[in-house]
């Protein structure tokens, strides 16, 4: 039953040569099925020491190789500032399956930001960043897709999101 199998197991070579796989876990007298691929150069690092550099006003495409591939980036924040990360992928056409993003802090927590995960192909947070500091962006997928990230450095709010000290306009009065 091909719904039966699990999969997910990876592998990097640390030299070149033979290499020993032990199935482990299937019912003896029963069929399975091993499949070995070579991966082709992941196109974004999947650790943050290879981390691919990020800017605001930047966009970067990319693409999930495999199933709940990892791809890393680095941002550097300044204080007082809020960032946007917008992911779009073509996931939409692919089943609209489910992926993840978050902040790591360079002291190795997470950071909080709203909005988190990649749903239907498509993935919004917004962090404020407390410190000068460079953090690292990873993004996760159930299945390969094309993606496409973008960090945008929000200007200050100019007006309060809610009616406790809210804008009082007179009639046909602008706001610039």
């Amino acid at each position: 039953d091909p719904n039966q199998y699990r999969t997910g197991s990876r592998l990097t070579a640390e030299r070149d040569g033979p290499i020993f796989v032990q199935v482990k876990g299937h019912l003896a007298g029963t069929d399975y099925r091993l499949d070995t691929r070579l991966k082709a150069g992941d196109d974004h690092s999947d650790t943050p020491d290879g981390a691919t550099p990020l800017a605001p006003v930047t966009v970067t495409t990319g693409q999930f190789d495999s199933s709940w591939d990892v791809d890393v980036f680095k941002l550097e924040l300044r204080a007082g500032r809020t960032y946007r990360v917008e992911v779009d992928s073509d996931a939409q056409e692919a089943g609209g399956a489910v992926g993840g993003m978050g902040i790591l802090a360079s002291d190795g927590h997470w950071l909080d930001a709203s909005g988190y995960g990649i749903v239907n192909g498509r993935g919004r947070l917004v962090l404020q960043a407390a410190a000068d500091e460079q953090v690292t962006l990873m993004l996760r997928h159930k299945q390969p897709v094309h993606y496409r990230v973008q960090v945008a450095e929000l200007l200050p709010d100019d007006h309060p999101d809610g009616p406790l000290g809210a804008t009082l306009l007179a009639p046909s009065q602008r706001i610039q």
